[in-house]
């Protein structure tokens, strides 16, 4: 005569083994940890591709991105045409297409130590752009006399 348990299903889902919980958990965050990077990489790259809007600020040392993180993959892939605005430490804001500088702005570098001075390139409500508190100066590299084409300037 066979076991009792083989005949009756309830005990023998009693007496199975239990999976353990760590399992559970581990497959938990499998799946919260890459919902979690792709989060953040959408909120950087949407902080990236950004233009600069009226009351922005675009601090010393950091970039906008046409592209974004597609950027590092090839232009006939994305179809994206790359841009970089970037601000440099040096008072500088300097726009590129592809590898080649299109134009300027100098401005100033704020004194250390003076909190009134908003460092980086500020964009006021009529379009007009501050770095370092002073206004900034065009100058323009390569050929185009086009500062504010749709991108990187929102106004």
């Amino acid at each position: 005569m066979p076991p009792t348990t083989q005949l009756n299903p309830t005990v023998a889902a009693a007496n199975a083994p239990k999976s353990a919980p760590k399992e559970q958990s581990s497959s938990v965050f499998g799946i919260l940890i890459p919902v979690l990077i792709a989060f953040l990489l959408f909120k950087l790259n949407d902080f990236v591709t950004s233009p600069l809007a009226p009351g922005d600020v675009l601090p010393p040392g950091l970039f906008r991105s046409k592209c974004g993180i597609l950027s590092v993959l090839p232009e006939s892939i994305t179809g994206c045409d790359p841009a970089l605005l970037k601000m440099g430490t040096d008072g500088v804001l300097s726009f590129y297409a592809g590898d080649d500088l299109l134009w300027e702005m100098k401005g100033a570098v704020c004194p250390e130590g003076n909190d009134a001075c908003e460092p980086g390139a500020v964009l006021d409500a009529k379009g007009k752009v501050t770095i370092g508190g002073a206004r900034a100066r065009v100058r323009v590299v390569g050929g185009r006399g086009v500062v504010n084409t749709p991108w990187p300037f929102d106004l």
